[in-house]
């Protein structure tokens, strides 16, 4: 499943670019209709589920690693973050931390591919830290993890975004 996340993102992609250009057409598209056409043109009509685990990496990527120096330069090690989504996370390692340690090693996780997933949709995140010691193991499934980055993405927008 792992390897699959780069097609996937290319997938999101060529979406939105075939997307964008069909809203520049003078012909009025169904959406429905653009769906089915894009599946069989770039999938032989295979499934294409937009919420997919390029998706989801991307967007944590963009949301976590990203703004490193938003996250902590400016927060003096704390965060405002009320992590709500807490409770949909299984932690095997790092139960303990506050939220601003819990996003560091999230962050470390997705930047050094510190993470799998499942065919039954569940991802697993770890820190490693310099010595070789995982610190931090969490897991999560799909659906969950897309109400985690829809928090992540509304504080960014609304509190970091914001300064």
């Amino acid at each position: 499943m792992l390897k699959e996340i780069p097609k996937w993102g290319w997938y999101n992609g060529l979406f939105l670019f075939e997307y964008a250009d069909a809203l520049e057409t003078k012909g009025k598209q169904d959406i429905h209709d653009f769906y089915d056409s894009f599946k069989r043109k770039n999938l032989n009509g295979n499934e294409f589920p937009i919420k997919n685990q390029g998706l989801s990496i991307s967007l944590l990527y963009m949301l976590l690693v990203l703004p490193r120096e938003m996250w902590e330069n400016q927060q003096n090690n704390s965060t405002s973050f009320a992590f709500k989504t807490r409770n949909l996370f299984k932690f095997e390692q790092g139960g303990d931390f506050d939220t601003w340690n819990f996003l560091r090693c999230m962050r470390n996780s997705i930047s050094h591919a510190n993470f799998n997933m499942t065919q039954e949709g569940e991802y697993t995140f770890w820190n490693t830290q310099q010595n070789g010691n995982i610190n931090f193991r969490v897991t999560i499934m799909h659906s969950d993890l897309f109400t985690f980055i829809t928090e992540i993405g509304m504080y960014f927008i609304n509190e970091i975004g914001a300064r």
